[in-house]
């Protein structure tokens, strides 16, 4: 959807939230000068923070746990092994389940 209406700027531009007021007038002046700047593009950034956050601490708490897990599995005793499989498996299904929830949420409310 998104692709398909990318540079059908004219056709879409009454309403289009994301651009400026003065870029959704239909002045034939206006026009004639933005055909020669160029094509602008405008997107809703507003909630990238959280999800490049959200992503990082991901990434690292899966670092830390992988970095245990070869760590405590290295070791020559039972008790290590079994909790550095036991720390897998846990962390493997609350990461499994989050992903599933997200997707949840994004498909329902379209985050």
């Amino acid at each position: 959807m998104m692709w398909s209406n990318i540079g059908r700027i004219g056709e879409n531009r009454s309403h289009m939230e994301l651009l400026p007021d003065e870029w959704r007038s239909t002045d034939s002046t206006r026009e004639q000068r933005r055909r020669h700047d160029g094509l602008v593009l405008y997107a809703d950034c507003r909630s990238t923070n959280l999800g490049l956050f959200a992503g990082l601490l991901f990434f690292v708490t899966t670092t830390i746990v992988v970095i245990v897990y070869y760590i405590m599995g290295g070791s020559d005793e039972c008790v290590d092994v079994k909790n550095s499989s036991y720390l897998n498996n846990v962390y493997e299904s609350v990461m499994h389940a989050v992903n599933i929830l997200v997707t949840i949420a994004v498909s329902l409310f379209h985050v």
